[in-house]
């Protein structure tokens, strides 16, 4: 009996911790702006180019904006490369891409990504 409460106590935190990871993922999906970038000197990341990021379920593509001046503050002009990658969260504390990994601070709409190097600040975009 006591063997079957420790393995019951056992499947109910691991389904526990896997649906923490997965509320992260459904949270994390949809447009995100760049608003604020902290940043050593002489840090070199590629993630710093990207001043938008639009997450999927399993991906995330990274591009770049200019705001189209004398027209609506939302209104955009992407330019520039735009790379499509996988991520992963992991421990609902740390994001992996192909750029490094990434410590993860998520709220509603505030999404902080940060390494030794710099510190992003994203705000999710309106319309998600």
């Amino acid at each position: 009996m006591k063997l079957r409460k420790s393995i019951l106590l056992a499947s109910f935190l691991a389904l526990s911790l896997t649906g923490c990871s997965q509320s992260k993922v459904e949270q994390i999906q949809g447009s995100w702006t760049l608003k604020e970038v902290d940043q050593m000197v002489d840090a070199d990341n590629e993630l710093v180019q990207f001043n938008y990021l639009e997450f999927k379920e399993q991906e995330v593509i990274l591009k770049q904006f200019a705001p189209i001046h004398g027209v609506r503050p939302e209104e955009r002009e992407f330019y520039g490369q735009e790379v499509e990658m996988g991520y992963e969260i992991v421990e609902d504390q740390r994001m992996e891409l192909a750029f490094g990994t990434y410590d993860l601070d998520l709220k509603k709409s505030d999404l902080i990504l940060k390494n030794e190097e710099f510190t992003l600040h994203y705000k999710k975009d309106s319309s998600n």
